[in-house]
């Protein structure tokens, strides 16, 4: 029987503002993310892959030269053509949603990371179209599928849903409510949470566009599993392979090693014919070992990236508060030129320093 395939969503958390895109500054975080000038972008990509070949559309144009990851652009863009004249006080400004199914899914017409795929095409744009259909038409500014990382089957969506903003004097005006949108979302489906309709609304928009076959994710409170980002979690996974490998290959060459002591004097050719077949067997038994360690190792790794997480969270709660400060100064355009320029002179290649000495190798 075959693996069952899966609808799901994820929102991206920053500490500004939970799940949602919380300030400007996150938008361009997202935007150096899309064009990979970022180390953690970069340090994902496959080898031999590039991001040019991504697919990109925004409000601002298509393609990567052409607007497609102009994030800011797009933004500002989509305020102009909503009527949006400014944003709410410590109101979120938008989402940033990634509308998944699961990879086999696109498997079965083709290469997951090919735009050429049919499946990846009628995912692109069925994503897009369910986003709408919650956060009201015109919402999403930005789409992006990534091919050049080794996950697949995610398509980036970010938006700002518009609804009316009521006065007691009566006058109105549009303004960005993701509030508004998660609440009406959530009230559809009679739940409490937003981000919980929309694990549901789109299984349901998936099997009814895509494929029936395509079930909702279970819920993290039943799962009880964190999410772990695929470039940490290859390198805990490879570090508990050959942890798993070492430990296992130390304690079969410490048993043959106590055998071989045990049976010295009384040792014979057929002894050690019979010590090799051992060994062999001993050998085929390795691989096992090592799935179970490495199982054990990787459960222990990712508790140390839960607590690293948590101090992570603590210093950009730090700099957040050093980010108001600065904006307050600079003001919010001036002050992500700022951080552009700051980005791109961090990812400038670091000075060769050479030793002196009669020790220096």
């Amino acid at each position: 029987m075959s693996d069952p395939l899966y609808a799901f969503v994820r929102n991206l958390k920053r500490e500004s503002n939970n799940n949602n895109l919380g300030s400007f500054s996150d938008i361009v975080s997202a935007e150096s993310h899309a064009k990979r000038t970022d180390r953690t972008s970069r340090a994902r990509q496959v080898d031999g892959r590039s991001h040019t070949a991504n697919y990109f559309w925004s409000k601002a144009g298509e393609g990567l030269q052409g607007g497609g990851a102009d994030y800011a652009k797009a933004y500002r863009e989509h305020k102009t053509q909503m009527g949006v004249k400014s944003e709410r006080k410590n109101a979120a400004i938008g989402v940033h949603t990634l509308v998944c199914v699961s990879p086999e899914w696109l498997e079965e017409t083709g290469d997951p990371r090919d735009l050429a795929n049919v499946r990846v095409q009628q995912l692109i744009a069925e994503a897009k179209l369910w986003a709408e259909s919650w956060m009201g038409e015109g919402a999403v500014w930005a789409v992006r599928y990534d091919t050049d990382e080794a996950g697949s089957g995610n398509v980036d969506i970010l938006a700002s849903p518009i609804r009316t903003e009521c006065h007691k004097s009566g006058s109105s005006k549009p303004s960005i409510s993701v509030r508004k949108a998660n609440k009406e979302l959530a009230e559809k489906h009679r739940v409490s949470s937003g981000w919980t309709a929309q694990q549901t609304d789109w299984a349901k928009w998936a099997q009814n566009n895509l494929d029936n076959r395509l079930k909702r994710g279970k819920p993290k409170k039943e799962t009880g599993r964190e999410h772990v980002p695929p470039d940490l979690y290859k390198e805990l996974a490879e570090q508990a392979r050959q942890e798993a490998v070492k430990d296992a290959e130390t304690n079969i060459q410490a048993e043959i090693d106590h055998r071989w002591a045990q049976h010295e004097e009384h040792r014979s050719e057929a002894f050690v014919e019979a010590e090799e077949r051992a060994w062999e067997r001993v050998k085929r038994r390795i691989d096992e070992m090592v799935t179970e360690r490495a199982s054990e190792r990787l459960q222990n790794a990712e508790e140390k990236a839960k607590a690293a997480a948590k101090r992570e969270k603590a210093l950009k709660r730090a700099l957040n508060l050093l980010w108001v400060v600065l904006r307050s100064l600079f003001g919010r355009e001036n002050l992500a030129e700022i951080k552009t320029a700051h980005e791109a002179k961090l990812s400038e290649p670091a000075k060769e320093f050479k030793l002196r000495g009669p020790d220096a190798s």
